[in-house]
């Protein structure tokens, strides 16, 4: 059942450092400046109610730790401007960053598992940014802290994605904890982008497949405008079992590696690529103490890397297990000093415009491991940490950990993406197409037409208004029959007002319909990820 949530907002304050910062202009790195990092990616944290912290208010808090935490992170505080030379460029203008004090009419127990991402109530929790992509002179960071009627309380967090990654994120949310505690800072931020910065002249090294396109496989996957989007969910013994099994020198593999093999091989086989189709898999890997390339203790910019790992999808999908996790393994080891000089060297040279392929590529990225989980304000640590959402473009997928209800550690993998094409693939055991195509063209903002009210009106259940003629069209099986008429003169007959004013009770119901929940007890539905993931599990045992 749908949580009767209504969150109040007050108006969004900019928060500055509590104390006078310097007014200067800094530049970014190579990493910092691509055209794949131009977003707000998003975090949350969801905090029990602690005994020992009554009458404390976390909204009052946690604004006055992020305005003293500004005082050391001060470039947060700016906006990024275009530079002379036509770059971005930093503005440490110290304008602040938007915060916003929210009520919930709920508690946080009654959220249950559904914290765990895709959350379905992360627009509520979560500020929103207005224009996704909106980048220049715009705050760089949103936070919103949201009070449950129990005492415990959310922190979500959007960062521009130019200034951090997860890591950088941690240490910024680390020193506001810091001061929310009162506790001595262990380790002081530094800005350092000019450690990350490209040779002079460049010199391209490795052959970086991740950065390459072929047009022809863009486009196919561009040109879809349906994707959808799953999250799975493994349980360690589903993990342990992977690993029980593998030959002895792949028994030290990591869980991201293993999990990351059957996504890759799982989703391949979902999408029913073509055998000979090349298939890549893209790796995100912090290039944090590699080798000889020293990031000093408290940078927090961007230091990601995205290793490719490709193979033939036929080939893929036949071979064990192993060999999805050698190519993983190889593309993970080519990371060093070198190979870090050679990817700010290839963004040098293109100015920072390349893109990361989606043709048909798998990118993973494990904020698991981030520190998100262990950001304690006060009142203990979360219950969750990580994305609410996808917490990155589309075609990425992102691992988080989470204890259920039951007290089991899933490893959760967010957002998977499949194409719609294959909807046969990703009907539901048990479902049918009526009821997923419903959904999916509801979300959609489409207006659905049935001919049989048992096809969704009364066979299946949905969280719908019963005013039904509001928001579809029913026609008759016997009118379609008996009347000479086809069922497009019969649209056509619809008045416009008619259409937008269905069209408009659509929109409305989009935040409030619920499908299917795979997590509930009550249903048990798998779509072609879930199936051929177990199926790789299966055949792994």
């Amino acid at each position: 059942m749908a949580l009767p949530l209504s969150v109040i907002r007050k108006e969004p304050q900019l928060i500055r450092p509590a104390e006078p910062t310097p007014h200067e202009l800094k530049q970014l790195s190579q990493l910092d400046d691509q055209k794949d990092l131009y977003f707000h990616f998003p975090m949350v944290m969801y905090y029990k109610n602690n005994p020992l912290m009554e009458g404390t208010d976390p909204v009052a808090k946690i604004k006055d730790a992020v305005s003293d935490a500004l005082i050391y992170y001060y470039p947060l505080a700016g906006r990024l401007v275009e530079g002379s030379n036509g770059k971005v460029v930093l503005d440490c203008s110290g304008q602040g960053i938007l915060f916003v004090e929210a009520e919930a009419n709920v508690t946080l127990e009654m959220f249950g598992d559904s914290i765990q991402p895709p959350c379905p109530y992360a627009g509520e929790i979560l500020l929103g940014v207005n224009e996704s992509q909106k980048i220049l002179n715009f705050p760089l960071m949103l936070i919103q802290v949201t009070r449950f009627t129990c005492g415990g309380f959310a922190v979500a967090v959007r960062l521009n994605h130019m200034m951090a990654d997860s890591v950088g994120l941690v240490s910024f949310l680390e020193c506001v904890a810091a001061f929310a505690r009162r506790v001595t800072l262990t380790v002081l931020p530094v800005w350092c982008r000019e450690l990350v910065q490209s040779r002079n002249p460049p010199k391209v090294s490795f052959v970086h497949r991740e950065y390459e396109e072929d047009p022809d496989e863009v486009t196919k996957l561009m040109h879809r405008q349906n994707i959808i989007r799953q999250s799975v969910f493994l349980s360690i013994k589903d993990i342990k079992a992977l690993r029980n099994r593998l030959p002895p020198y792949f028994q030290k593999s990591s869980m991201f590696e293993i999990v990351t093999a059957c996504a890759w091989i799982a989703r391949t086989l979902a999408l029913e690529i073509d055998p000979n189709e090349i298939v890549k898999l893209i790796c995100v890997v912090s290039a944090r103490g590699k080798d000889q390339f020293n990031l000093p203790d408290g940078y927090y910019g961007n230091a990601l890397v995205f290793p490719a790992a490709i193979s033939k999808a036929g080939v893929l999908c036949q071979s064990p297990l192993g060999y999805a996790l050698q190519l993983i393994q190889k593309a993970k080891a080519q990371v060093s000093e070198e190979y870090v000089r050679s990817v700010l060297d290839l963004l040098a040279y293109n100015k920072g415009q390349l893109s990361i392929d989606n043709s048909w590529n798998f990118v993973a990225s494990d904020t698991s491991r981030a520190g998100f989980t262990e950001v304690d304000f006060g009142w203990g640590k979360p219950i969750y940490g990580g994305p609410p959402v996808g917490a990155i473009p589309f075609y990425t997928s992102t691992y988080a950990r989470f204890k259920n209800s039951k007290g089991e550690e899933i490893t959760i993998i967010v957002e998977v993406t499949i194409d719609e094409a294959v909807a046969e693939t990703m009907e539901p055991s048990g479902d049918s197409h009526t009821r997923r195509s419903i959904f999916d063209s509801i979300l959609a903002g489409c207006i659905p037409v049935f001919f049989h009210p048992g096809s969704a009106f009364v066979q299946y259940i949905w969280y719908f208004p019963k005013n039904y003629t509001k928001y579809s069209v029913f026609i008759p099986e016997k009118t379609l029959r008996d009347d000479t008429r086809s069922i497009e003169t019969i649209l056509r007959a619809i008045s416009s007002s008619q259409v937008r004013s269905m069209r408009e009770e659509v929109i409305r119901l989009i935040p409030r319909i619920t499908y299917a929940d795979p997590r509930s007890s009550l249903e048990t539905l798998e779509d072609a990820f879930d199936t051929a993931l177990r199926g790789v599990i299966k055949t792994s045992r």
